[in-house]
């Protein structure tokens, strides 16, 4: 925080925090934010058959169902995790909830997230979907504790933040129709800006 101020072309004052991170990987999260288990990345590839026997169970895909994947893996492998996590959160809103204490599933459109009775069927409790917000709406506060870690103001607002790859893209300036971006992260990937089927 301090180099990013130093570097501002003047002084320069915090207006809020948005946490991103990698995904889907999710966190078996206590209610004091801690975590009680392992979290379960992105990259394990033990967790595709958990995911395609949660798509099987709801009848849908994408983003949302990575993370019921994850879960059904989590609670095969460390039940004692779940029994003991108060939510199962994306990596992202694990750390949003530390800073705010306020759990809330961070999505570009909240309308698809999944469902108690969703997170029922795949055979998990329903706290794997914790209430579901509009990235870039502000979760909480900034709680002092986590001030004091991070190096900012105590009451600073914590914007719902997105997956890394929606990051890059925003952090990109992808603004219009056309553009594209070449992520070459850990995983690689390509994003094009579209405004019609492809």
């Amino acid at each position: 925080i301090a180099r990013a101020q130093a570097a501002a072309d003047g002084p320069a004052e915090p207006l809020a925090l948005c946490v991103v991170g990698q995904g889907p990987t999710l966190v078996p999260t206590a209610a004091d934010g801690s975590a009680v288990g392992p979290a379960i990345t992105w990259l394990d590839r033990r967790a595709a058959e958990e995911t395609a026997a949660a798509t099987a169970a709801i009848g849908r895909h994408g983003w949302v169902v990575g993370l019921l994947g994850r879960a059904r893996l989590l609670a095969a492998l460390r039940p004692e995790a779940v029994e003991r996590a108060a939510w199962l959160l994306a990596a992202w809103d694990h750390v949003a909830f530390r800073m705010t204490g306020v759990a809330a599933a961070a999505l570009q459109e909240p309308g698809e997230a999944i469902t108690a009775a969703e997170a029922r069927a795949a055979g998990l409790d329903e706290r794997i979907a914790p209430p579901a917000i509009r990235s870039g709406t502000i979760v909480g506060a900034l709680l002092p504790g986590p001030a004091a870690e991070v190096g900012l103001p105590p009451g600073l607002p914590v914007v719902a933040g997105a997956n890394d790859a929606i990051a890059t893209f925003l952090g990109a300036g992808l603004t219009a129709p056309g553009q594209a971006i070449d992520t070459g992260g850990t995983s690689g990937g390509f994003g094009l800006y579209v405004d019609g089927p492809v």
